[in-house]
């Protein structure tokens, strides 16, 4: 009896779903373990800085880019041969209507080096990043972007001086990363 009861706690503790500070919208779930989280942290913090080889401890195929750091690498140098998947994400406008962001996912070995290359000359002048959960504005914003409603891996912010990065996980790396406050979304 007193094994069963143990078994029963050790699972309610592996299961303990990490909570963020704020009611999310209908529909949205959130269903990521706090060990998860804790890991992506210490993933994020150790490997998301400003050189390229670093970062392929966090992001490799495939990988997509979000619009707002689309805007921000797209025009690089090492994109001068663009990824073949381009894709655009209609965001919701406050009006009804919608406003189209390119975005791009990164499929080859040489599309997701580039990406790694160019987010690296990003990093490197923004000096120390704060790894965080996300507000609510940054959930929204992300949000806006997916096409899911239930994100069941980590989902974190880097913030840096300039920017602030939307981090979303999938098996211990990177799936989704954008940037969320510069991100040009007209009103």
């Amino acid at each position: 009896m007193k094994a069963g009861f143990l078994l029963f706690l050790l699972a309610m503790c592996l299961s303990v779903q990490a909570k963020l500070s704020f009611k999310l919208p209908p529909y949205a779930k959130y269903t990521a373990s706090e060990k998860s989280i804790n890991q992506a942290k210490d993933a994020l913090k150790q490997y998301l800085v400003g050189d390229a080889n670093t970062l392929t401890n966090l992001f490799v195929r495939p990988t997509m880019c979000g619009p707002g750091l689309w805007n921000l690498l797209k025009d690089s140098p090492y994109f001068s041969k663009p990824p073949k998947a381009k894709s655009t994400a209609r965001i919701p406008l406050p009006d009804g209507k919608f406003q189209e962001l390119p975005m791009a996912l990164l499929q080859s070995d040489y599309e997701v080096a580039s990406f790694r290359k160019a987010l690296a000359v990003l990093l490197a002048s923004q000096g120390k990043l704060t790894i965080r959960d996300p507000n609510r504005d940054e959930f929204m914003t992300f949000w806006a972007v997916i096409p899911f409603d239930e994100i069941n891996a980590p989902l974190l912010v880097a913030e840096a001086k300039d920017y602030t990065f939307i981090c979303m996980f999938n098996k211990g790396k990177v799936f989704w990363v954008d940037e969320v406050r510069k991100m040009q979304i007209k009103k």
